[in-house]
């Protein structure tokens, strides 16, 4: 149970959440009010409910009780017409996970996007590449797998050794197949 899975966490000995966040939040944050755009009120409500999320798993960190809380794991959806900032809201989520927690991008955090140029404009990875996903031309899939094929779980488990958070980007882009495998992939990964 939930004993057992905090006993192996404190023994694995992992630390995802550095302590002494809060003068780096408030410099992050007076950083964001210097910005050339600065966020906007909508973004602010993103901003501090991720702020929020990471704070409650510090917290269960420091407590050796990861994932014991009874919050549910965050998963949110944001939407918004073409120019209202979403790029913008990702770029300070990722400087907010750099500045305040010093994670590295790729290792405690990943940004994803369904193909290269939306990729590279927010800094990201494809979902395709980094998931592992095999292409699909005419029904017929490309890229030297099939939709079928065993993913390479040692590869995937790395990528998701001490991944904390994915963002996608513009995912309506992205097929209903495309996100299932991605899940798939980082489901068998994560157990």
């Amino acid at each position: 149970g939930t004993e057992e899975k905090a006993a192996k966490q404190k023994k694995a000995g992992a630390t995802l959440y550095k302590g002494r966040w809060k003068d780096r939040y408030q410099r992050w944050r007076a950083n964001q009010n210097r910005r050339r755009k600065v966020p906007y009120d909508a973004q602010w409500r993103c901003l501090d409910a991720v702020h929020r999320r990471c704070v409650l798993e510090y917290v269960e960190e420091r407590k050796n009780r990861v994932n014991c809380s009874d919050e549910d794991p965050m998963l949110a959806l944001l939407h918004a017409p073409p120019g209202h900032g979403k790029s913008q809201l990702v770029d300070c989520i990722r400087s907010y996970f750099e500045t305040v927690w010093d994670w590295d991008y790729g290792v405690q955090f990943i940004i994803l996007a369904p193909m290269n140029t939306m990729a590279n404009n927010v800094g990201g990875d494809t979902m395709h590449a980094w998931g592992e996903i095999p292409f699909a031309s005419d029904s017929k899939h490309v890229g030297g797998k099939s939709q079928a094929a065993a993913v390479d779980l040692s590869s995937m488990h790395l990528k998701c050794e001490a991944i904390r958070r994915m963002i996608v980007d513009v995912v309506e882009n992205a097929s209903a197949d495309a996100l299932g495998i991605l899940e798939t992939h980082v489901r068998q990964a994560a157990n």
